[in-house]
């Protein structure tokens, strides 16, 4: 028997380059579409008029914020009109505040997935409450 190579010719190295490097572009954009889509999934809600709520404000950037101060002034207008869809709501808020947006977002059919009452040590408040909200 003889024995037989086979080299690779060039054009088929090439088209395996071409298509290696497609498939890689492909799976590098897809991180990236779905971590955008997931931060407009998101609401982040916080009170500026609260110095570890802003830090946790600070912290949590991305997607759709929500400013109690602001929204006490419009009447809660944002949480009333055309939200986008939200799958998950974070927030960290006094207790009426709090229960304003639970309320809100279990209409829209989120439910609570944590409840913690967190100090405030730089405000001197004790009924701050951090929490969060899943679809179901």
């Amino acid at each position: 028997m003889t024995e037989v190579t086979v080299k690779p010719t060039l054009a088929a190295s090439r088209r395996s380059l071409l298509k290696g490097s497609a498939l890689a572009g492909a799976a590098a954009a897809l991180p990236l579409a779905s971590s955008t889509a997931h931060a407009a999934a998101r609401l982040v809600v916080y009170d500026s008029r609260v110095a570890e709520s802003r830090d946790f404000a600070a912290q949590h950037r991305g997607g759709l914020m929500l400013d109690m101060a602001v929204a006490h002034d419009d009447r809660f207008a944002l949480l009333r009109g055309d939200l986008p869809a939200i799958t998950h709501v974070e927030g960290l808020t006094r207790w009426s505040d709090w229960l304003m947006v639970r309320g809100a977002m279990e209409e829209r059919g989120l439910r609570l997935a944590s409840e913690t009452r967190i100090a405030a040590p730089l405000t001197g408040r004790d009924h701050l409450f951090r929490w969060a909200l899943r679809s179901r």
